[in-house]
């Protein structure tokens, strides 16, 4: 009868103690479910704010669109898109020091985002600290080889750092990647041409020419 009692006891306690584990089990679920829906409810908000900021900084009215990207980072302070957003607005408004804050926030969030150091390259320019502005710019490079602007500082700033030699051949060695650019071809010819190498100068000039013009019959003479 003792051993039956025991075993009664045993099995209402094992109940009772599965119950709670239920019941627990469902209490946090209910919380992780409603942080999930806050957290969704913050980044779409955030990125309605984003969208204003980006659409304020773009028509030039860097008040506002600091303070709605102000309000964007307080919902999604990770979001390297944001940040880099805040770094334009402070480079427009000449706060480098806080470009430069939001900049490697934005690089640490998405370390695969070249414009993000593009713009750190052109903080470094203004504070003429070019050997730094050098490296950025080849951080940006070497993350999105395609883009021509990223190019063209990096050689600009090799030219600054009198380094001719070397922009001349970086400059070179992509005109056939670009090969519908006529701004990396005008670049290397007033290169060549500082160099004395006018034949070479007028060989690239004349590239330039065909490159614009087959630029302008592919996009229907406009």
């Amino acid at each position: 009868m003792r051993f039956k009692r025991f075993i009664a006891v045993f099995c209402l306690s094992a109940a009772v103690a599965l119950g709670g584990a239920g019941c627990n089990s469902g209490a946090k679920k209910k919380v992780a479910d409603k942080q999930a829906a806050n957290k969704r409810w913050a980044g779409a908000r955030a990125a309605v704010l984003g969208q204003l900021a980006f659409d304020q900084y773009k028509s030039g009215n860097f008040d506002k669109a600091r303070q709605s990207a102000n309000d964007a980072l307080k919902l999604s302070p990770d979001n390297a898109q944001l940040r880099l957003l805040s770094a334009k607005i402070a480079i427009e408004q000449a706060q480098l020091e806080v470009a430069e804050r939001e900049l490697i926030l934005a690089d640490k969030a998405d370390p695969k985002n070249a414009e993000i150091n593009y713009f750190q390259g052109v903080i470094y320019q203004r504070w003429q600290q070019p050997e730094k502005a050098l490296d950025a710019y080849q951080s940006a490079c070497t993350k999105a080889p395609t883009e021509l602007a990223y190019l063209m500082a990096q050689a600009e700033t090799l030219v600054s750092l009198e380094r001719e030699d070397e922009a001349l051949a970086l400059l070179q060695q992509k005109v056939i990647f670009f090969e519908h650019s006529a701004v990396i071809r005008d670049a290397a010819g007033q290169l060549l041409l500082r160099k004395g190498r006018t034949a070479d100068a007028v060989d690239i000039n004349r590239s330039s020419f065909i490159a614009t013009r087959t630029a302008r019959d592919t996009n229907g003479g406009h």
